[in-house]
């Protein structure tokens, strides 16, 4: 395949490198999980965290005329009660928030990228509340979503409400308006969340960088196999350099480590004794190109033996980093790998030997 190198480079320079916004969610690696984001939502609609104009406000914009009540009328003079999340209403039904004041309940359905789960859920939700809301408590439905979800509700009586508009809301609280000033950091930080995962109306295909990866496919997927193949034969020098260069030795690769060990180590399943080589801030099929590959270089006497043999210290004895941004790089890392490994050899095969053959 001919590739014009310096029409992508144009192309690549243009683009602008932009950063995962960092949340909360985001460090859990939860950008769209439902239910935290429900739990974390349901923080700030708690009254005893935050306060009531947050509630006010999305009763006002989320007003149907399919509402039974004026809601807004009714809060004025409700007292919050409690707040629930995952709220059990029946064998195969949880409600994502539901609300509960004196004189009404707020029931929310918060979908991310979901439909509705099962055909007429919202419908099952409204009649299942029926059954067990015996003193026929007034209540308002809300079906939340992010702007990029096109979904609609099944029961005409859940108003929509997008995350978009939420935030607004969210965005018109001052720090001193909040029952409790901590929560600000706490309510930025869910700010900031919906701005960077709900908001956005094409959430899936917007991004310049994959615009770029569809009008250039064929392109790139080629320069990723010719590096991943390239990357493999790296990973295999590695792998046969130490078989070669310790033959009395077995040599077990996975994606980050590379164990070494006798037979007679009693390393069964990888988890007895063995010396290892990690590969901290990278994978061993990703090394090609890489300036700073952190290797720790350690002795493990784990699971299977560490009862057994006590006085093989488990330990890392070297941490060094190596590049293998070109050949000559590649070769020298590779040599002084195999200098580390002997290091460890010369300094514990004795010991090992020795406290394993003492003990049968």
């Amino acid at each position: 395949m001919e590739i014009n190198f310096n029409d992508l480079q144009i192309k690549i320079n243009n683009l602008i490198i932009k950063k995962p916004t960092k949340t909360f969610l985001k460090i859990l690696d939860k950008e769209y999980n439902e239910v935290l984001a429900s739990k974390y939502l349901a923080y700030f609609l708690n009254e005893r965290n935050t306060n009531r104009d947050i509630v006010r406000q999305i009763l006002s914009i989320s007003a149907s005329s399919n509402d039974s009540n004026d809601f807004v009328d009714l809060l004025n003079d409700a007292e919050f009660e409690d707040i629930q999340t995952e709220e059990q209403i029946s064998e195969h039904s949880r409600l994502d928030i539901i609300i509960k004041y004196s004189s009404f309940w707020i029931v929310i359905e918060n979908k991310i990228w979901a439909f509705e789960s099962k055909e007429n859920q919202t419908v099952n939700y409204e009649r299942q509340l029926k059954e067990i809301n015996k003193d026929e408590i007034p209540i308002k439905y809300i079906y939340l979503k992010p702007n990029y979800n096109k979904s609609k509700a099944s029961n005409k009586n859940f108003a929509e409400l997008l995350y978009s508009d939420l935030i607004n809301i969210f965005k018109k609280v001052k720090k001193e308006s909040l029952n409790d000033t901590e929560n600000y950091l706490y309510f930025i930080d869910f700010i900031k969340h919906m701005e960077e995962y709900f908001m956005k109306s094409n959430q899936r295909i917007d991004d310049p960088a994959l615009q770029f990866y569809f009008e250039n496919k064929n392109k790139i997927d080629y320069i990723i196999n010719i590096y991943n193949q390239e990357s493999q034969k790296v990973r295999l020098q590695i792998v046969d350099s130490l078989k070669n260069a310790f033959p009395n030795y077995r040599v077990h690769d996975t994606s980050t480590y590379i164990q070494i060990f006798k037979d007679t180590w009693e390393n069964r399943g990888s988890t007895g004794i063995h010396f290892e080589i990690v590969a901290s801030n990278t994978k061993w099929d990703t090394l090609l190109g890489n300036e700073a590959v952190r290797l720790r270089f350690c002795i493990h006497n784990e699971k299977n033996t560490r009862e057994k043999y006590p006085s093989i210290v488990q330990e890392t004895i070297n941490i060094k980093k190596y590049m293998f941004n070109n050949e000559e790089n590649i070769m020298k890392s590779i040599n002084d790998m195999i200098q580390e490994v002997q290091s460890l050899i010369n300094k514990y095969e004795k010991l090992i030997d020795t406290t394993i053959a003492s003990q049968k």
